[in-house]
């Protein structure tokens, strides 16, 4: 039989579980609402004048703001 002490720490332990994986989601939930994306449009020329064609590819890698902001 398991003391009451087992039960509680039990029940405790669900409950802590719940609210991480409540505050995991709402985390992702709200990272995936703040991503917005950004049209560029214009045309790339080469050195002699005529238009270029291709693939641009546009990277950002995460950083921290001086005021410890994280910034994805």
């Amino acid at each position: 039989m398991r003391s009451r002490y087992c039960e509680e720490r039990s029940k405790w332990r669900s409950v802590l579980a719940a609210l991480t994986m409540a505050l995991a989601l709402g985390l992702a939930m709200r990272a995936a609402a703040q991503l917005s994306t950004t049209t560029v449009q214009g045309t790339i020329y080469r050195a002699d004048g005529s238009p270029a064609s291709g693939t641009l590819l546009v990277s950002w890698p995460a950083f921290t703001t001086a005021q410890n902001q994280a910034v994805a």
